[in-house]
């Protein structure tokens, strides 16, 4: 769809994407909160995102410090499928608070950001199966075990006790490497798009396996791998390592798949930085 088309709010255009290079070089000094990627495989596919203000609490939000956001929210609105819209969102208790402000994604016109019109965001629906990496099916547990055997992710356990990799729809998605531990994985609602996140267990002082794992269980930084495959584990279409000046379980809820075209990373303690991989190019292509 024609990007003249599409008609943002008053502001207009509040921002443009800038390139990758310059983001990396931004992160790389390693604030407190922040995540530096390195983009191993896949560079064509990735695109970097400032949104030009914060994400903004609901009044409600109850806390004697600001309610600080931690994973992002996605909906695509049926009219303008090219346009990403973004909200940030944070889990309290059983429920999940997130911010009353949203921008749009505008892919089509080098990825700059806009501000919605007034009611977009309600208008458009969220997407179907998008997942944190975190825990990827947080949101979708009671439908993912109600789904046949033969296509639920199964572990494929190692003998360090780190997953090697999951066995998907009768095919094996195996680690980049064994120095990574603590795989977890997801899917797109079609099965088109697959993410892996593990854990560089190589970043821990002591390489016992039992104490690997207590370290990643509890949080400490390091560094996050992801690798995405399109339909099948020979088609690997995106590499990168996330050195976390944050938890690595934090990094990882950062790390959202949207959909079999999305997959967006979180750079910065306020998510106002994004890494998004757009695998539009892709569609079509035999897998």
């Amino acid at each position: 769809m024609s990007s003249s088309r599409y008609r943002p709010g008053s502001k207009g255009v509040w921002a443009s994407a800038v390139i990758v290079e310059a983001l990396l070089i931004a992160t790389a000094c390693g604030q407190i909160g922040t995540l530096s990627p390195t983009v191993k495989e896949g560079q064509q596919f990735a695109h970097s995102v400032q949104f030009p203000s914060a994400f903004r609490a609901p009044d409600s939000a109850k806390g004697p410090l600001p309610l600080q956001f931690d994973h992002y929210t996605f909906r695509v609105s049926p009219m303008f499928p090219d346009v990403l819209l973004v909200a940030a969102c944070r889990y309290e208790s059983l429920s999940e608070v997130c911010s009353v402000n949203s921008f749009a994604i505008h892919t089509e016109q080098g990825y700059a950001v806009l501000e919605p019109s007034a009611g977009e965001w309600e208008r458009a629906a969220p997407i179907s199966g998008e997942k944190e990496m975190r825990n990827p099916y947080r949101r979708t547990l009671k439908q993912e075990l109600a789904k046949p055997a033969s296509l639920q992710p199964v572990p494929i356990s190692g003998r360090d006790r780190g997953d090697l990799g999951y066995k998907y729809r009768g095919k094996e998605y195996l680690r980049r490497g064994d120095w990574i531990v603590s795989l977890n994985f997801a899917d797109s609602e079609d099965g088109n798009l697959i993410v892996l996140a593990g854990v560089d267990k190589r970043r821990f002082r002591n390489q016992e396996p039992s104490l690997v794992s207590s370290g990643v269980e509890t949080g400490l930084s390091g560094l996050v791998t992801v690798d995405v495959f399109a339909s099948d584990p020979s088609h690997h279409i995106a590499a990168l390592d996330l050195d976390c000046h944050t938890n690595v379980n934090l990094a990882r809820r950062r790390v959202s798949l949207v959909n079999s075209r999305w997959v967006a990373i979180g750079l910065d303690a306020g998510l106002q930085k994004m890494l998004l991989f757009d695998f539009k190019s892709l569609e079509g292509q035999s897998k």
